[in-house]
């Protein structure tokens, strides 16, 4: 099984699951990101894609460098669902591209 169709089971399986919307958001960030580099199911990709920054929308005000979309949904997972990114993701975080300082629960404003 390739790994872009395990990931596609996984999505499909944890909309009816108790999976938080923040990880479901990134694996569909990540199982849109797969399929623009394969060249396939552009439209899925499109609504995968968009369904994920919705939920990053409720987060994070924006804009973003869309180099950092997967950065942002990265820093959403609880930590106590299993997932943790350490603390060297707050560098990537404190930097914004106007070259302000983010600070912590700014929404990036």
């Amino acid at each position: 099984m390739l790994l872009r169709d395990y990931l596609k089971e996984c999505v499909e399986e944890s909309v009816i699951s108790s999976c938080p919307e923040e990880a479901l958001a990134r694996a569909r960030f990540h199982l849109a990101r797969l399929y623009v580099e394969q060249d396939l199911q552009k439209d899925e990709a499109a609504d995968l894609e968009r369904e994920a920054i919705d939920v990053l929308k409720k987060y994070h005000s924006g804009p973003w460098n869309p180099d950092d979309i997967i950065i942002l949904l990265d820093d959403l997972q609880p930590v106590f669902d299993g997932r943790f990114t350490g603390l060297s993701l707050l560098q990537n975080l404190q930097k914004w591209p106007n070259g302000r300082a983010l600070a912590v629960g700014s929404g990036g404003q």
